[in-house]
């Protein structure tokens, strides 16, 4: 049986209480399951975009090589010579990143060996070129600013919020899922129950006309009366049975994922018998409390606010893509040649040769930067749309906390008018079974309050399951559910 063999707390006879089956459903529902799975594949992408600043080092090199005739002026900066052959080795390594400015910085260091036909007239003879350099380019109008660079994280970081309310939302509605199988289960047990002794009573109800029909102290339509409503409770019976077994299908759908097996071949799960349906009270609060409650603790909302505040991030980042590009940049060497590399770096860093720049680079389209206009439009357009879901979000929790407040009135009403109900039925039988030991009342009469309390209670039974439900109800529309059944 379902949670007998799992649950510490359950022995194998012991019939399963609400709290183990939303715990089950929990753990077997697949609809949670793939929630939770979207919000891990959430905390992945938040990881993903704050790998966009990390530091990468490189390596670079390249080799040329050169044998050419020299043209007039290049022989006269040539030293004379006809032709010019060189062979050149460049290896450049730094780190390179982008800050959470927009800035490109590169901290580099290249080492150039060169070789060609001049050197022997060099001071050097070989040449080994040593550069230290740091070069840095700085966006000042689009690209620019911490948020905009951010905006990636921030807004991978609401997708991961809104993963975790949808899924904290798909957990309340499940159990609420939950809630109705298990009382759906309850309620058509007890019906099962009455409607059995019932027809019981129907049974010897018709018995008992027949004796005395065919004893000419009652008329044949007796018989037929009886046999009608014997037949009636045979049907309702039958009804109540295939209720209870769609109870138990209801609840066998919220645990998918719970799979048991015999010998590899899947089976279907067995659920463990449920409590029985008792009565309960109902505090319920007024419906300004419930609207409190619900606006501070509803999923929807914190989702349809989260969104909000997503598309916000998404306006400013499509405002300034629709700035020109101005970058700036700058470039600061230390530079050292020598005739061996580790003299050149020497050079670099203790002699006096200096090499810096500054640029500047603006981009302006020339038809109004369709594209991103275009990209802001469409942000803003949804951002509007994130507006009316969050507005509608709000107006259908005001709906159903009012009808939910009334329903509930409703429910708590009817019950204690059955209640009253039962009572009085209880007490004619107890005048009944007076008078007929009196032998003021006939069996048959007797029967009859009997069925007559049978069918007040079975509809007491559905008074019970209806308060049973408000009472769940009022918990899942402000947001408690969770709390209600002990299972956060």
């Amino acid at each position: 049986m379902l949670f007998a063999a799992a649950s510490p707390t359950l022995a194998a006879d012991e019939a399963m209480s609400l709290r183990v089956f939303s715990e089950g459903v929990l753990r077997s529902d697949e609809t949670l399951a793939l929630r939770a799975a979207e919000v891990t594949i959430a905390a992945a992408d938040v990881r993903s975009a704050r790998g966009a600043f990390e530091p990468a080092a490189f390596i670079r090199g390249n080799r040329d090589r050169y044998n050419v005739l020299n043209n007039a002026q290049e022989r006269q900066q040539r030293a004379l010579t006809n032709t010019y052959s060189s062979r050149t080795t460049v290896t450049s390594t730094g780190i390179g990143a982008r800050t959470e400015t927009g800035a490109n910085v590169e901290v580099s260091y290249r080492l150039d060996r060169y070789r060609n036909n001049l050197q022997p007239l060099s001071v050097y003879g070989r040449e080994y070129r040593s550069v230290l350099g740091l070069t840095a380019t700085q966006p000042l109008l689009r690209g620019a600013g911490l948020a905009v660079n951010r905006a990636p994280t921030t807004i991978a970081e609401y997708e991961e919020r809104i993963a975790r309310e949808a899924l904290s939302q798909a957990r309340e509605q499940r159990l609420m899922d939950a809630v109705s199988a298990y009382v759906q289960r309850q309620e058509a047990n007890e019906r099962v129950r009455v409607l059995e002794g019932s027809l019981s009573v129907a049974d010897a109800l018709l018995t008992e006309a027949e004796r005395m029909t065919e004893g000419g102290m009652r008329p044949g339509s007796s018989v037929v009366e009886a046999l009608a409503f014997r037949d009636i409770r045979r049907v309702q019976l039958e009804q109540a049975r295939q209720d209870l077994l769609e109870a138990r299908s209801a609840m066998q759908q919220l645990l998918l994922l719970d799979n048991p097996t015999i010998d590899g071949v899947p089976q279907a799960r067995a659920i463990a018998p449920v409590r029985e349906l008792t009565e309960r009270s109902v505090a319920i609060p007024a419906s300004s409390v419930m609207l409190t409650q619900a606006l501070a603790l509803r999923a929807e909302l914190r989702i349809a606010a989260l969104r909000v505040a997503r598309e916000g991030v998404r306006i400013m980042v499509a405002e300034n893509q629709a700035l020109p590009q101005l970058n700036v940049t700058g470039r600061y060497d230390f530079d050292g040649l020598s005739d061996s590399g580790r003299n050149s770096v020497d050079r670099a860093i203790y002699g006096p040769n200096r090499a810096w720049g500054l640029g500047m680079e603006l981009r302006v389209p020339l038809q109004g930067n369709r594209t991103a206009q275009a990209e802001l439009a469409a942000a803003r357009l949804r951002r509007d749309q994130a507006d009316m879901v969050s507005n509608a979000a709000r107006q259908r929790i005001v709906n159903d906390i009012e009808a939910t407040h009334e329903a509930a009135l409703l429910v708590a009403r009817q019950l204690e008018n059955q209640r009253q109900l039962v009572r009085s039925q209880r007490e004619l039988l107890r005048q009944a079974r007076l008078q007929a030991e009196g032998g003021r009342l006939s069996s048959i009469e007797l029967l009859r309050r009997r069925l007559d309390l049978l069918l007040a209670e079975e509809q007491l039974i559905t008074r019970r399951a209806s308060v049973e439900r408000a009472a769940y109800t009022i918990a899942f529309v402000t947001g408690r559910l969770a709390t209600e059944l002990g299972v956060e």
